[in-house]
């Protein structure tokens, strides 16, 4: 699901119940500026964590193995992040691109022998990773400047198996020819052909949610009693294709398939208006959904401590900076400078990301399988 830069899935223990549109505050929104962007850059991205063995870690070898979203996410991250580190340390950082298969391999690999020593989650890869023990609970000593990182992101989803690093709200693509203006998820029915993320139901089932009015943000989703608005609202959406990664999104525009996109974050579309010659705008509506991404330690690493040594590296001001001038994600530490057309359209205060609808997957692990399902029977009877 994250071939091409966009998130990934999620899940945990239980908990019902969603709070009225006035009452549900606290958990996810984007009460924020929207913003149309006349020009743009790099990459957005997105997807699990917990714990069992591994000692400390200390007796590995120089070469730290790191899983990284795949697409143009790996190359910036490689550039900003991991070469950096090889030169203030001497260490070798092997970025290994990977999607939805980054759970997977962790469990099928021996506990003492896994695939890498760090990995990026989003939040239903955290929440799976947590729920099956393949995380290491990071040593925070070792990663003081976790200090840095905004309260919320520290709270909104537990940081003991991982640290928040990077994010995207969802947002809209679209060819300027096709679509004069939008302003928010319910204008959505007044485009003809739009295609929507088809890997995984959680982000479209989040725009249905906050097409709806019963709750604040996208409760619906967390209120069984709900599920059908959600399913309703997109069913109203004339969707012509579901994409599997932001190449064919980008495809079925250059085909005159689509005329819009449901995606993350803004850069990997204007990366697509250079590379594809596309006449691309993108927003971020007030409200919406999104993604934030943990890295964690792959449990039974024999280089825990250079790992954690590396998380600390990635929550550096410094790092997060020079990343956010390559590729303009939504990054942790609240001393994070960013160019200024990154900084208009994304979320970089704490009162913002509160805004930002995240799912919440303690909760949505009670419904996910029939949300899974009832999204596979969507995508049957819409779009091709």
């Amino acid at each position: 699901m994250h071939g091409e830069d966009e998130p990934a899935t999620e899940s945990n223990s239980v908990s019902t119940g969603a709070a009225s549109k006035t009452d549900r505050t606290s958990t996810d929104r984007i009460g924020r500026r929207g913003f149309l962007a006349a020009s743009g850059a790099g990459s957005v991205a997105a997807f699990a964590g917990c714990l069992t063995g591994g000692g400390d870690g200390s007796g590995g070898d120089e070469t730290l193995r790191v899983a990284a979203w795949s697409g143009s996410y790996t190359d910036r991250f490689d550039e900003a992040v991991a070469k950096p580190f090889e030169e203030e340390t001497g260490m070798t950082v092997e970025v290994l691109p990977r999607w939805s298969e980054i759970i997977s391999q962790i469990r099928a690999a021996p506990a003492d022998d896994p695939p890498y020593d760090v990995t990026v989650t989003d939040g239903f890869f955290y929440h799976e990773g947590r729920s099956d023990d393949l995380f290491e609970p990071v040593r925070y000593d070792n990663v003081p400047n976790i200090d840095e990182v905004f309260p919320y992101l520290r709270e909104f989803r537990t940081d003991e198996y991982g640290v928040p690093v990077d994010g995207d709200p969802t947002s809209l693509a679209y060819l300027t020819e096709a679509v004069s203006e939008f302003s928010g998820w319910s204008d959505l029915t007044e485009i003809s052909g739009l295609t929507m993320e088809g890997g995984f139901y959680v982000y479209p089932l989040q725009v249905g949610a906050l097409m709806a009015d019963e709750y604040e943000g996208d409760g619906e989703l967390y209120d069984e009693s709900t599920h059908d608005i959600v399913f309703e609202n997109l069913r109203e959406l004339d969707v012509a294709r579901w994409y599997d990664s932001g190449a064919d999104a980008w495809e079925f525009m250059r085909q005159g398939i689509a005329d819009a996109a449901q995606y993350y974050g803004y850069q990997t579309a204007y990366d697509a208006r250079e590379e594809q010659d596309l006449d691309l705008e993108v927003t971020i509506p007030d409200e919406t959904g999104g993604f934030f991404n943990h890295y964690c330690v792959v449990r039974g690493t024999s280089n825990r401590d250079m790992a954690e040594e590396f998380l600390n590296h990635m929550l550096d001001a410094e790092v997060q900076t020079n990343w956010s001038e390559i590729s303009g994600e939504v990054r942790s530490n609240q001393n994070t400078e960013y160019p200024d057309d990154v900084e208009e359209m994304i979320p970089t205060t704490e009162e913002e990301l509160k805004n930002v609808s995240f799912p919440d997957w303690e909760q949505l692990s009670e419904f996910s399988g029939d949300l899974s399902e009832r999204f596979e029977e969507l995508k049957r009877e819409t779009g091709e």
